[in-house]
């Protein structure tokens, strides 16, 4: 699947769940269902028993929502419309993934931008539709908002896709509906902005790393990123093959 940094990585991750939904239609009956979207240079910090645990613990998803300073907004007719950002590396549950697959055909126009692999579009010309959170508390895909009514430059789709196509946009009368969802935000996938030349790239085992293994509250990081290709991590394998072994 052809795909633009901050241009449309969203398609990348519909086919992806698109694909893991069809290939178990039928679901696990009765039992949390945990879709997890990880970049290439990503691994796991925690032992998969314990990823296990964690995430089938309850049916939420775990989106990592931004403080909201940072959402994008606008005034229309005296609503305020806001696109409540989240970190683009999410675990949904089968409902939540099922919504956004739904959601992301009827709302883009990205697939037909596609020229022989190409896309001419620069990062902040959005091609999408946000629909607007219906009495439900989910979005409501026949009442939307061009996405490009929205300034926010510099802002990524992949960024706004899954809380808006699964619950809508935030405006008057739908801050107890949120308020709900950000109450059950978890950030499961570490990655440290706070630093020299942001993200951090991990070439080999750090202290946080370490620190990040050990952690066992409910609200744990899973995974980290970034690392090297080349990074050295005989710590954290030999952290894995332990746990492994002890299953046997």
């Amino acid at each position: 699947v052809p795909s633009k940094w901050c241009s449309d990585l969203v398609s990348p991750s519909w086919q992806l769940l698109d694909t893991a939904l069809r290939a178990d239609e039928g679901g696990s009956k009765g039992e949390p269902q945990k879709f997890v979207l990880v970049s290439d240079s990503t691994l796991p910090v925690q032992t998969m028993s314990r990823m296990r645990q964690v995430l089938l613990k309850t049916d939420h998803s775990d989106l990592c929502i931004s403080p909201r300073n940072e959402w994008a907004a606008v005034s229309i007719f005296g609503i305020t419309y806001s696109i409540v950002k989240h970190h683009q590396w999410a675990v949904l549950n089968r409902e939540d993934a099922e919504a956004f697959a739904k959601a992301w055909p009827m709302s883009s126009s990205y697939s037909s931008l596609w020229k022989n692999g190409v896309l001419d579009l620069a990062a902040g010309d959005y091609k999408w539709n946000l629909p607007r959170m219906g009495p439900d508390g989910k979005a409501n895909l026949s009442a939307t908002i061009a996405r490009s009514l929205i300034p926010a430059p510099g802002r990524c789709p992949d960024e706004e896709a899954f809380t808006s196509l699964i619950f809508g946009l935030h405006e008057g009368g739908t801050d107890a509906m949120w308020q709900n969802i950000i109450d059950r935000s978890v950030c499961r996938t570490y990655v440290n902005w706070n630093c020299k030349n942001p993200p951090e790239v991990f070439s080999k085992m750090t202290d946080k790393l370490r620190e990040l293994m050990r952690d066992t509250s409910e609200k744990a990081y899973l995974f980290a990123r970034k690392f090297k290709k080349d990074a050295s991590l005989k710590e954290l394998k030999a952290f894995h093959q332990k746990a492994s072994s002890e299953l046997v």
